[in-house]
């Protein structure tokens, strides 16, 4: 649904638990963020067990799978490489009270990072750490 429609419909008061499509479309993370996402992958369960290294966080490693965000109340992660849709729509919760102000995230690329360590332990090439991607940390604040 578009964030318009989800502020229509939510009734939460301090809580909120969301995942935000790249498209800026939004849904509740019904049963969990979690299972949410492995919905939204449309993949077999099995499939994304095989995927997913053991070493992965998984809700992360989901995060940048899918390309959604996972959104509290008061904050949110968000994959790397992010839309500004995604902004957008952290913004519209925020100036509707969904979210708390000042709302803080990071962004995750657990995905890639767990590849290139698969990748330092195959060829133990230092370089790898300098090329991994870094969290960035974003705000979401009402506008005035």
């Amino acid at each position: 649904m578009t964030a318009s429609e989800f502020i229509a419909q939510h009734t939460g008061i301090c809580y909120c638990e969301a995942v935000i499509a790249p498209d800026g479309n939004i849904e509740y993370a019904i049963p969990g963020h979690v299972y949410k996402l492995i919905e939204v992958a449309n993949e077999s369960r099995d499939k994304l067990d095989r995927m997913m290294p053991m070493r992965a966080a998984p809700l992360h490693w989901l995060i940048e799978h899918t390309g959604y965000g996972a959104v509290w109340y008061d904050q949110f992660i968000l994959p790397h490489h992010y839309t500004d849709k995604q902004i957008q729509v952290l913004q519209e919760l925020c100036d509707a009270g969904i979210i708390a102000d000042s709302s803080t995230g990071i962004t995750s690329a657990e995905k890639t990072i767990c590849k290139m360590l698969d990748e330092f332990e195959k060829t133990g090439d230092e370089s790898l750490f300098e090329q991994m991607p870094k969290k960035k940390c974003i705000a979401i604040r009402k506008s005035e």
